[in-house]
């Protein structure tokens, strides 16, 4: 559900003004320095220096109902999971969903066939929280530097820790007894 929360980052439509006229509208918005840093905070980034929503919200014939489609664009700095040196992503995520109230009862829930959805409460929808949720989908778990793999801190690798014959491990992720030689070093 995509309501009015309290996220570090309200960008909250008033949908009661959309359609009166038979139009949709189109939202521009910037997130300031604060927002993106607790957005950061949020998904464990070093660092987000950019973050909008170009978005434009339409009626649907049923109401209640709109289509959100759009974009969301943000530069992000994640640490590498290997060297934990900076990489540096830019993400532009295309936005494609459909809104309608919340409603009590599941059985009257419309269904929708391959479209993506989110419910709201009462009259506003923070598309903020929308931009943020496909900024997470976009984000790469396990960032990796330029040239770095996960075998540089295994066995044979240029950080292991650890002594292990190097001749024998060469290309083989051997994780168990990589322990097995820290137990008998120990």
């Amino acid at each position: 559900m995509t309501g009015v929360t309290g996220s570090e980052f309200l960008f909250v439509v008033q949908l009661s003004v959309i359609g009166a006229d038979g139009n949709g509208a189109r939202y521009d918005w910037k997130a300031n320095a604060d927002q993106r840093a607790a957005l950061a905070a949020r998904f464990g980034c070093v660092q987000i220096p950019r973050f909008e929503i170009k978005a434009m919200i339409t009626p649907l014939r049923k109401d209640g109902h709109y289509r959100v489609s759009g974009v969301v664009s943000a530069g992000v700095v994640q640490n590498c999971v290997v060297s934990l040196a900076p990489v540096v992503c830019d993400f532009e995520e295309e936005i494609g969903l459909l809104l309608f109230p919340e409603i009590e009862s599941e059985a009257s829930e419309p269904e929708f066939e391959d479209e993506e959805f989110e419910t709201y409460l009462g009259n506003a929808v923070d598309l903020g929280e929308i931009g943020a949720i496909e900024l997470a989908l976009a984000l790469d778990p396990f960032p990796r530097a330029l040239g770095v793999s996960v075998t540089d801190l295994g066995p044979g690798g240029s950080d292991n820790g650890y002594e292990v014959n190097e001749a024998e491990h060469v290309g083989q992720n051997r994780p168990f007894e990589a322990l097995a030689a820290l137990k008998r070093k120990g």
